[in-house]
Order: C-alpha cells, then sequence, then structure tokens
C-alpha cells in the first residue's frame, strides 16, 4: 500500500476515536443506558486497530518516550503479580487505563499534518455553541429530566444544587466539559489571533458558546482550564510583543461578550446558581484557603507517604472506580480519588513514581519545545500544551472520558511540535532578547 493511502487510513481512524470520546457518553446515556459498562471501552478496539496498522505497514513509532512507557507498562504488570489483592480482571483493566491508549499520542504526532489538527479544530469549535446551549437547557431542566440522565439505567447526574445538575452535555459526567472547553479555548485563542485564514463567523459563535457554556457548567474545574489557556496566551506575549494590540482587542470583545450575555436573565440565573455552588463548596473545603489545600495535597500528599506503600503496590487497576465494583460490587475508590495517589498505591513506589515521573518528563519535554516554537512566532503548540499539562500531570486516567481526552489533546500538541504550518501562521517580528 501506499504510503499516503496508510497515512490516510490511519488518519481516519484517529478522526473516528475523536468522534467516539466525544458522543460516546451520549450513547451511555441516552442511546443505549442498558450497555454503559461495554461501552466505557468502546474505542478500546479502534486504539488497537491503530496500532494493528502501524505496527502491519511497519510505521509504528518507538521513540524514547515510547519504548520507557513499554518498560514501565511490563514492570507495572510484573509487580502486579505479586499483590495479596489479585484479581485478573481487575489487573487488565487497570493496565488498560494507564498504557493501552497512551502510545496513540506519539502515532498522532507521526502521522497528523498541520491541515489535520486545523480541521480537527474547526470540528471541536463547530460543536461548542450547540453544547453550550444543550448544557444551558440541562441546567433549567428538572434534576430527574431524561436530559440530565448518567451513564447507565436509573442514573443521572450530580446535582449543584437541590434544584440543578452539573451540566455534562452530550459528556457522562461533567468533567468531559471542563476537559473539552480547555482544548475549544486553545483553538479559539489560536484562529482569532494567530490563524491568518479562517472563518470569522465560526470564532464569534465558539467565542458565545465558550462564555455561555463556562458560565452554566457550574464547574470550577471548566473555569480553571478555560483560564489557564487565557493565562499562557498572555504570557506569550512575552516572546510576541508586535501582537499586543491583537490580544487586547481580542480581549476587550471577550469582555464584552461577558458584559451582554451576562445582562441576559438566563444568564443572571445561572450565575446565581453558580455563585451558590462555589459557596457551597467553599464552606466545605475551609474557604479558598481549603480549596488551595486541597490542590497542593493532590499533587504533593502522597508522597510524604510513599515509605509506607508496600514495593508491589495493592493492585493494577484496583484504584479505579471500575475496578473496585468488579472486588466489591460498588462503584467507589478503595485507594486514593486523586490521580497521583491511585497510581502511587496501585504499582507502588517504583513502578508507581516511575509511571508519574514519565508523564511528569514528558509534560517538561512539552513545554520547552512549545516555549521554543512560540520564541520563533509559532504559537499553536504552547496553547496546547496550556490545555494538556493539567490532564497529563493530574487527570483520572481510570476515567474513560479523561483518559481520551488526555491522550488527545497531548498527541495535539506533540502533532503540532512535529509539522510545519503556513509562512502566514507564523509570527514574522519575534522575540529578541
Amino acid at each position: 500500500m501506499m504510503e499516503s493511502a496508510i497515512r490516510e487510513r490511519i488518519i481516519r481512524w484517529i478522526w473516528i476515536y475523536l468522534i467516539l470520546l466525544i458522543f460516546e457518553g451520549a450513547l451511555r446515556k441516552w442511546l443505549l443506558p442498558g450497555y454503559a459498562s461495554v461501552l466505557l471501552i468502546i474505542r478500546d478496539p479502534v486504539v488497537l486497530f491503530i496500532y494493528f496498522l502501524a505496527l502491519h505497514y511497519k510505521v509504528f513509532p518507538l521513540g524514547r518516550f515510547l519504548m520507557s512507557l513499554i518498560i514501565i507498562s511490563i514492570a507495572s504488570l510484573w509487580v502486579a503479580l505479586f499483590t495479596d489483592n489479585f484479581n485478573l480482571y481487575v489487573i487488565l483493566y487497570g493496565f488498560r487505563c494507564n498504557f493501552l491508549h497512551l502510545p496513540l499520542i506519539f502515532i498522532m504526532a507521526s502521522f497528523l499534518s498541520y491541515r489535520n489538527i486545523m480541521m480537527m479544530g474547526e470540528f471541536l469549535l463547530k460543536i461548542l455553541l450547540p453544547m453550550s446551549i444543550l448544557m444551558m437547557v440541562q441546567l433549567f431542566s428538572s434534576p430527574d429530566s431524561w436530559i440530565n440522565a448518567g451513564a447507565g439505567i436509573e442514573v443521572y447526574q450530580l446535582r449543584a444544587t437541590v434544584d440543578n445538575v452539573r451540566p455534562p452535555g452530550v459528556f457522562s459526567y461533567i468533567t468531559g466539559i471542563g476537559e473539552y472547553f480547555a482544548i475549544a479555548a486553545s483553538f479559539i485563542v489560536y484562529f482569532s489571533l494567530h490563524r491568518k485564514k479562517g472563518s470569522k463567523l465560526l470564532i464569534t459563535f465558539s467565542i458565545i458558546g465558550l462564555v455561555i457554556g463556562s458560565l452554566v457548567s457550574i464547574s470550577r474545574l471548566t473555569i480553571s482550564g478555560v483560564a489557564i489557556v487565557i493565562v499562557v496566551s498572555l504570557l506569550a506575549l512575552f516572546f510576541q510583543p508586535s501582537g499586543i494590540r491583537r490580544h487586547l482587542m481580542g480581549l476587550m470583545i471577550l469582555i464584552l461578550s461577558i458584559f451582554l450575555i451576562l445582562n441576559l436573565n438566563l444568564a443572571q440565573k445561572a450565575l446565581s446558581t453558580f455563585n451558590q455552588r462555589i459557596e457551597e463548596a467553599s464552606n466545605a473545603e475551609g474557604g479558598r484557603k481549603g480549596y488551595l489545600n486541597r490542590i497542593s495535597d493532590t499533587l504533593f500528599r502522597h508522597f510524604k507517604n510513599i515509605d509506607e506503600i508496600p514495593w508491589q503496590g495493592y493492585g493494577l487497576g484496583m484504584g479505579t472506580a471500575a475496578g473496585a465494583q468488579m472486588m466489591t460490587g460498588e462503584v467507589t475508590y478503595l485507594l486514593a480519588e486523586d490521580e497521583i495517589g491511585r497510581v502511587l498505591y496501585e504499582s507502588g513506589p517504583i513502578a508507581g513514581l516511575s509511571f508519574v515521573t514519565w508523564r511528569f518528563i514528558l509534560c517538561l519535554w512539552l513545554m520547552v519545545s512549545a516555549l521554543l516554537a512560540c520564541m520563533n512566532g509559532y504559537h499553536l503548540p504552547i496553547l496546547l500544551w496550556a490545555a494538556s499539562a493539567p490532564m497529563l500531570l493530574i487527570s483520572q486516567l481510570g476515567r474513560p472520558t479523561s483518559l481520551g481526552f488526555t491522550v488527545f489533546i497531548t498527541g495535539l500538541c506533540l502533532a503540532s511540535l512535529c509539522v510545519r504550518p503556513p509562512k502566514e501562521d507564523i509570527e514574522t517580528q519575534r522575540f529578541t532578547a
């Protein structure tokens, strides 16, 4: 088969992975709720077939990061055999969560062109406003309404208040919206401020969708993800002083959009619900200091107790909700709710810490590479890095949607570093020391 035909075939299946990532929640909630558990792994056959194609045509990218990941995955699987809570199905599920999808990052980087990345970005923005409208309907619908169904039969969404849910759009749960809005914000900034060719109408509707969706999300995760992208885009001005004027104009348009939307009656109701949710969460956590302590604990708390964890851990997959359900029959978290704690307790201080370190080093390498690209007038990688970094570091890979977004956004970030954008999308006035 011709090289171009191989490339197009693999890219076609990457598109299928993306479409399933966006709409698998709709299948699990509305169309096939009786098969919600089975649909958890609906993207697994797709990613396995992509690997098969890459291996069959001898184009699988075996670089240093991927080889080290394979070694860590083998070590994690080996130590899991010595745990007291040995359960083969749980171990295989844990292996799937931690390692099965991550090689797709490097395949995306090897096969996606700049045009492919732009087309995927446009697709994500085209569904942003309809997604936000759906979220608004969910917020103001009864928590027991069919539109607020959860993944499975007789399952419903988490409530923000007594009368309102935290609207997840087409995703199974609210975390999917936070992850989707982060990547959408990256493409909005790039298309509006850096890309010379693009639909102004699409950008305008996308900004409106981003503002409305963030407002009605009742989710600090969503607001934080969008805020990180915006802050990083403003910091990137240091490497492109000539773009300050356009950035300020874009910021003024965003502020004007927010002002106009906030004056709508529905927006006032959403804002009131959001404030109530923030107040309740703040009281439960001990105010702003408690929220910051929660973030700090997520990152560092488990390292203090790492000497108390058995060398082989407690069992790969045991820390995921699905793994716990297989072992106890209940959906719960047996080890830790946060990602770093889950990995360390599951695989122990050697294999677990190696996996955490691998993710940190990949994140750091992407940041340095993206900064170098930014200094040379190419801003897409740093914007995608801003969306991917929190997920790569602490996103819970045991959640299917979070796993999918972590892989896909990181894959787009790495792919953007491996392509050559057209000259018109490169800023000619670059950083000088």
